[in-house]
């Protein structure tokens, strides 16, 4: 590809006067690793798991200054914030940026004696996630109010890689509120449900991010039972229920973009 540009890496500028990226690779998507298992007695196989494999991305560029001591120091000074032990390596993409957090496993500089104020680089970056993100949140759920034991909420699902909310629940009032009561959250077209038993009162938050697969009421860890809902690409709706006698509770959330 061409020479990228607006490149950094958890705010260090590598396209600029000194440091010039000339390659990002790959730009494709991670690999997928699938598992197979032959069918018994008869012919070919079934798909038993797939799943994305952590991407290594490869930096070529090259650091310029006016002076052997000028790009030594420069090179000085690129080691020192590669050294973290992760950050957001942010390119531009498409009228955006996408954003891969890694951490910096190889750093090499050919500053042979026939360079005195330039030398060829190249930096080895591990992704965390086979995803990158671009910097986006939506608000697929904004501050509705629950009085019903039953709902439905439908929103769009951004980005090119499946994704998954983290949803609040705000308890304004819940009948009763001296006995467990179950809250269930669910993307049935998935088979996805996730039951949450608690005693629920007034002045509760709770916090189920279906990411980090964690659910907190008012700081504290629970424990829930079944699947956290994910969603694929595109359209999709969130049910809620619940079995109290009567409820007012304030539902939002929120979902991270996700790129492959």
């Amino acid at each position: 590809m061409g020479v990228v540009t607006l490149v950094s890496f958890d705010g260090f500028d590598l396209q600029n006067d000194t440091y010039k990226t000339i390659e990002l690779d790959p730009m494709g998507s991670p690999d997928k690793s699938i598992t197979m298992l032959p069918l018994a007695r008869e012919d070919g196989s079934v798909l038993v798991h797939e799943n994305y494999n952590a991407k290594t991305i490869t930096l070529t560029g090259s650091i310029k200054s006016d002076s052997k001591e000028s790009l030594e120091l420069a090179i000085d000074a690129l080691k020192k914030h590669l050294r973290r032990r992760s950050g957001n390596l942010q390119y531009d993409w498409g009228g955006g940026v996408r954003i891969h957090k890694c951490v910096a496993t190889k750093f090499g500089v050919d500053k042979s004696q026939g360079y005195i104020s330039y030398t060829p680089i190249a930096i080895s970056f591990q992704s965390e996630s086979p995803f990158a993100t671009d910097g986006i949140t939506d608000t697929i759920i904004a501050s509705q109010i629950i009085t019903t034991a039953s709902n439905i909420y439908s929103f769009n699902v951004n980005g090119t890689m499946d994704s998954a909310p983290v949803i609040t629940l705000q308890i304004n009032a819940i009948n009763p509120d001296n006995v467990l009561r179950e809250i269930v959250l669910a993307n049935a077209s998935l088979s996805k449900f996730l039951t949450i038993e608690s005693i629920f009162k007034a002045g509760d938050i709770v916090v189920v991010d279906c990411t980090n697969y964690t659910i907190f009421k008012n700081g504290e860890y629970l424990f829930g039972k079944g699947q956290f809902p994910q969603y694929d690409v595109g359209s999709g709706s969130l049910q809620y229920s619940d079995s109290a006698t009567t409820r007012n509770i304030t539902i939002s959330a929120t979902m991270e973009r996700k790129y492959l």
